[in-house]
């Protein structure tokens, strides 16, 4: 089983976000060159750095600043699907005792 509130709290403890693209090293304007420095624009700290000109590093690039927003919204959803299936067990149940009620009910009229 995943730990969601362990996800959640590593995700709180991280830079705040969103996280960009900062120009490092060799980078040039457009964001291609040697390095890509990623961090968020409310701190300047540094938090990671990738050798850009490698189509694989993109990726792993992207991911990376994407991740800052992309673990928030996965856990909001997660916390929406169990809400939506606690609803969903609950009207369940309210079904079943109002089925079981008009099956006694109907049992009780074919007595009579």
């Amino acid at each position: 089983m995943i730990d969601i509130e362990a996800i959640r709290q590593r995700c709180e403890a991280a830079t705040k976000g969103p996280w960009g693209l900062h120009g490092g090293p060799g980078m040039t304007d457009d964001g291609r060159g040697m390095c890509a420095v990623i961090g968020s624009s409310q701190h300047t700290e540094h938090l990671a750095t990738f050798n850009d000109y490698l189509l694989p590093m993109r990726a792993n690039r992207d991911f990376v600043i994407h991740a800052r927003t992309d673990i928030p919204a996965l856990l909001e959803e997660v916390a929406r699907l169990k809400r939506t299936i606690a609803n969903l067990l609950s009207a369940e149940a309210k079904l079943d005792a109002l089925q079981a009620s008009a099956t006694s009910s109907l049992d009780k009229a074919k007595e009579t």
